[in-house]
């Protein structure tokens, strides 16, 4: 059975990018293997510093170069657009991937915490 970690892996790259932006309401361009830009959706942004990027661990990761210089998973990103907790973030991005069942995690890891964006 997929862990959440599962669902934020590089398996799911092109559901990830469709879900965020979507949610963000951003269009990702290609500008490498497994990485992707766009104008940052949390704050005025004319040079395009919003990164998408799979780490070393195969996660998809989000990344703004510019005025925030923060990261986030795509769990961080649904729960400050959708104003919900991090189990119901993982409940939606499982739907969205058309996940049935899957092993949640209870408490958002702190070391993923520190690199979120204060909304």
């Amino acid at each position: 059975m997929p862990t959440y970690r599962d669902l934020k892996s590089v398996a799911y790259l092109e559901a990830i990018l469709n879900y965020a932006g979507r949610l963000l309401n951003v269009e990702f361009q290609p500008i490498g293997k497994m990485r992707f830009r766009s104008a940052c959706p949390f704050h005025a942004d004319a040079r395009n510093s919003f990164r998408v990027y799979v780490d070393g661990g195969d996660e998809v990761r989000f990344h703004c170069l510019g005025e925030c210089a923060r990261g986030w998973d795509i769990f961080d990103l649904i729960m400050l657009r959708e104003r919900c907790g991090f189990i119901e973030a993982q409940r939606r991005l499982a739907e969205f991937l058309g996940v049935a069942d899957f092993i949640p995690l209870t408490e958002k890891p702190l070391s993923a915490e520190k690199d979120g964006h204060a909304a």
